[in-house]
């Protein structure tokens, strides 16, 4: 397939760690120790059917930070079911996007999906994991949450991946917001057990209380995540809280390259969508 071979040769490789800010910093009064974590790629393999990448997430810090490994939608057993990341086109039409992160705009739908989650894996200081994804070519939109933008044209001329973490200990956080919801007294129920309006206030007003309610408690939390876990399951409704919506972005990006595109798996132009956020994705599904 003429033009792969521009997708192992003269690129430009970018690490940032600046994608959200870490707004536990300014809320609990705490700077982060060590250098900011990093992701760098370490291996690209390209034929005529796929291309593999291989990179590696390093902790800088000198203290746990926990890195999500996959977001899924879930089945009626709970199970995660693939895509476990999205795969879709930036804005400028030209950056082929790979992301796992939970605290994004979820665009497919005009309404918030209660069944989907993120599974966060912890990297201890100066740990570092291995991962790699591999595309079909030419490259499908496969997406969890995004919506995307349309092609600019038949290829992808940038490869963007993106991974979302926290910069602290997330299975700790969690355990203290439940903690302490069970101290206050937090009664046990459901969103049956409300009005639709009660449940928005419940959400918006009671947030430790709906953290442990979703986890089922202390004894459910710790059941599910006993001390030692070295991953953790956080629901997609939990996200946007204040004090559990602080997920910063590790990005690399693959400058110079040639990726052949499936232009009829990407959206169209469609005028007078809208996304959650206010602003026109000016896309359809």
């Amino acid at each position: 397939m003429k033009g792969l071979g521009a997708l192992s040769l003269a690129f430009v490789l970018c690490v940032l760690a600046v994608c959200f800010a870490t707004a536990t910093e300014g809320r609990e009064g705490r700077e982060p120790q060590g250098e900011a974590p990093v992701v760098a790629l370490t291996g690209l393999d390209v034929n005529d059917q796929s291309v593999e990448v291989r990179y590696k997430i390093v902790n800088r810090r000198t203290h746990d930070i926990w890195v999500c490994d996959a977001v899924y939608l879930k089945d009626s057993k709970g199970k995660g079911v693939p895509p476990y990341h999205d795969v879709y086109m930036a804005e400028d039409g030209l950056t082929l996007v790979v992301r796992k992160q939970l605290e994004v705009l979820y665009e497919r739908w005009p309404s918030v999906p209660r069944d989907y989650a993120g599974r966060y894996i912890r990297l201890r200081a100066g740990e570092e994991r291995i991962g790699s994804f591999s595309l079909s070519l030419p490259a499908e939109q496969k997406v969890v949450f995004a919506l995307g933008w349309p092609p600019a044209g038949e290829f992808a001329t940038r490869m963007a991946l993106r991974i979302g973490f926290h910069d602290e200990d997330l299975r700790e956080k969690m355990r203290r917001i439940v903690t302490v919801a069970e101290r206050i007294g937090g009664a046990r129920f459901t969103s049956f057990d409300l009005t639709a309006e009660e449940y928005d206030i419940y959400r918006q007003y009671f947030h430790g209380l709906w953290v442990a309610a979703t986890f089922g408690g202390l004894s459910g939390f710790n059941d599910t995540w006993p001390e030692g876990s070295g991953e953790i399951e956080i629901p997609y409704s939990l996200a946007w809280l204040p004090f559990v919506g602080t997920e910063s972005c590790l990005e690399t990006v693959l400058d110079g390259v040639l990726i052949p595109l499936a232009t009829d798996s990407f959206p169209v132009p469609y005028a007078g969508v809208l996304r959650l956020d206010g602003g026109s994705a000016g896309v359809a599904d």
